[in-house]
């Protein structure tokens, strides 16, 4: 979601359509920003800027693009005070509320285009409003060919400006996507977690595709349970020029393992030594008992914390290749070993003892089911 990972053309949807919801009611669609806003990057109105555009914005054909600058030393911190002529050319602060280390100084150009609008609360989209912080979904290029689970780009709106009603425009902090990453989807990534970052762009407001509930996951001991459908984040990719590469923060580790946690999938509590253990890994373990029990060869089985899902790349022309980044045994590590014959479960809850549910395979013994207790992986204690 960068000039590579984002296309800077988005098409727009006949579908959508500017609507005025501006208590000046001037015919912009969008609602102007009060003097009393606190957006650090947009702060305060111009007063002495006329209300209508100096440019004629029939003849607008560029591409806004933001352009970074390094962090100065805390002496020479950048202003947040919004400056006009040519000091309005300087960088300005953009705190990110994700991470405090990830801000970043910016600058938008063409200058003069982007210095011609004025600054809005709100925008609407047909009958949906949207404002300044909300997190929005937003329409992929027509050109997307990642496979991904979210169909849709994620974006965090930071500041709304317009022309007129044909010219509002968008500047947002990128959601990425796993997919969107250098390296692709992770084992631990869930089918609705995104990663917040520092990825600054400008996008045509008439791109979004609809308000996204998104939350912030901490991930602590006590924190409750993901709803399914529930969109969120917990961990950051610092990329401020959009190039693609980047530092992605690391996440809390569980189990034997020691790999993050995959929300889609359950944690099992030792209350003996407090570890928290995949379900995965129990159910490894279930199946190489089950084998060793029935006499069959040992099991083959890789441990996602052991490898990667089918990554997507996107190349400087923005086009999307698929590559794998599986770990592929050797035939010598895997000689005698077989293909687990036992489906597993791992059943857990408030009102069920904690189980695996095992179930045959072979022929013959097709159906039939087995349950264990669980185990500590680390100090054997019996989880009820």
């Amino acid at each position: 979601m960068s000039d590579s990972m984002a296309p800077a053309k988005q098409s727009r949807t006949s579908r959508l359509s500017s609507t005025t919801s501006s208590r000046r009611e001037d015919s912009l669609g969008v609602e102007q920003q009060s003097m009393a806003s606190n957006n650090g990057a947009a702060d305060g109105q111009e007063q002495d800027k006329p209300d209508t555009p100096k440019l004629d914005w029939s003849k607008f054909k560029a591409t806004f693009t933001v352009k970074h600058s390094p962090i100065p030393k805390p002496s020479h911190k950048a202003s947040k005070k919004r400056k006009r002529g040519a000091a309005a050319r300087e960088p300005m602060l953009e705190e990110n509320e994700f991470d405090k280390n990830l801000s970043t100084l910016y600058t938008v150009e063409p200058v003069k285009w982007w210095e011609d609008t004025r600054r809005y609360r709100k925008f609407t989209i047909s009958t949906e409003t949207f404002r300044l912080g909300d997190t929005v979904w937003v329409k992929p290029d027509d050109s997307e060919t990642v496979d991904a689970p979210l169909q849709n780009w994620v974006a965090k709106v930071l500041e709304v400006r317009a022309a007129s009603e044909a010219h509002v425009f968008l500047r947002i902090f990128w959601m990425y996507r796993p997919e969107d990453i250098p390296g692709g989807r992770r084992p631990y990534h869930g089918k609705n977690e995104v990663i917040a970052s520092n990825t600054m762009q400008v996008i045509d407001a008439l791109t979004v595709n609809g308000k996204a509930n998104m939350r912030h996951w901490t991930e602590d001991d006590n924190d409750e349970v993901l709803d399914a459908d529930q969109l969120f984040w917990r961990q950051t990719f610092d990329c401020p020029d959009g190039s693609g590469t980047g530092e992605l923060s690391t996440l809390r580790k569980h189990c034997i393992d020691e790999a993050p946690f995959n929300p889609d999938t359950l944690l099992i509590h030792c209350d003996a030594c407090g570890l928290w253990l995949h379900s995965e890994c129990l159910e490894h373990e279930a199946i190489r008992q089950a084998h060793e029990e029935n006499k069959l060869p040992e099991p083959i089985l890789v441990p996602a914390s052991q490898r990667s899902a089918a990554m997507s790349q996107t190349t400087p022309n923005g086009h999307v290749s698929h590559t794998s980044d599986i770990d592929v045994k050797t035939e010598e590590s895997e000689r005698g070993k077989i293909e687990p014959v036992f489906q597993t479960e791992v059943i857990s809850g408030t009102d069920v003892k904690s189980q695996i549910i095992l179930k045959d395979t072979r022929e013959g013994h097709e159906g039939e089911e087995y349950k264990k207790e669980i185990h500590c992986l680390k100090c054997k204690a019996l989880i009820e």
